[in-house]
């Protein structure tokens, strides 16, 4: 069963965690829970509890979640308190849209999966939203697929990240060898 970690010494309940569970690619112990920091950009406190409350359902991972309602809160979080393992975003918001949302992740955050958790994302808004660079979308009315979505997600975004990193490191072993030569 997963759980919600609790913050370091001297971190507040809302900051998230330093270093990534993805930067490492080597085994990870069976025994302990992968650590992942969540950034969750949602208005409604029922429906933060909903996410919690299916994130906690995934074997092997200890979820931070750091909640944000508002699109300067967002910006901070995304600037002051990163980096984060997953994005997960409600569509509609009081004073944001999940789209602007989306654009910012993108632009200061590429390699982080961004899934939209949403009531109102309809079709048209989904499939935009996919061309624009978020991973998936879950609609509320069905969150068990939260789980699958996320756990996919997280692996994809792993073994992405693995791939980059040893791109850059042939790329940099093949200059130094250049310059040897």
């Amino acid at each position: 069963m997963a759980q919600v970690m609790e913050p370091f010494a001297g971190q507040s309940a809302g900051s998230p965690l330093a270093g990534s569970p993805f930067a490492d690619s080597g085994p990870a112990d069976p025994g302990r829970p992968i650590p992942c920091r969540v950034l969750l950009l949602e208005d409604s406190g029922m429906d933060a509890d909903l996410v919690r409350e299916h994130l906690m359902m995934i074997d092997d991972h200890a979820f931070d979640i750091h909640r944000v309602e508002t699109r300067q809160a967002f910006i901070d979080a995304i600037a002051d308190g990163g980096p984060y393992d997953l994005i997960l975003s409600d569509f509609d918001l009081p004073d944001f849209d999940g789209m602007s949302a989306l654009a910012i992740a993108r632009d200061r955050l590429p390699r982080v999966p961004f899934i939209f958790v949403s009531g109102m994302l309809g079709e048209e808004n989904a499939i935009e939203a996919l061309k624009k660079g978020a991973t998936d979308y879950v609609v509320k009315l069905r969150m068990e697929r939260l789980q699958v979505v996320v756990r996919r997600a997280l692996v994809e975004a792993r073994d992405r990240n693995e791939l980059a990193d040893k791109r850059a490191a042939l790329a940099e072993s093949e200059a130094r060898l250049r310059f040897a030569l």
